[in-house]
């Protein structure tokens, strides 16, 4: 599975990002789940 996250802030600036997705993206690569982040 591929997930891209359209993000608004660049990744580790915005608290609010980091609470709605940034928390989850070690969890995903644990369950082999690719995922790109587009600022």
């Amino acid at each position: 599975m591929k997930i891209l996250f359209v993000v608004p802030y660049p990744f580790g600036k915005a608290p609010s990002q980091r609470f709605r997705f940034e928390q989850y993206l070690e969890f995903l690569e644990e369950e082999n789940r690719h995922y790109r982040l587009a600022a």
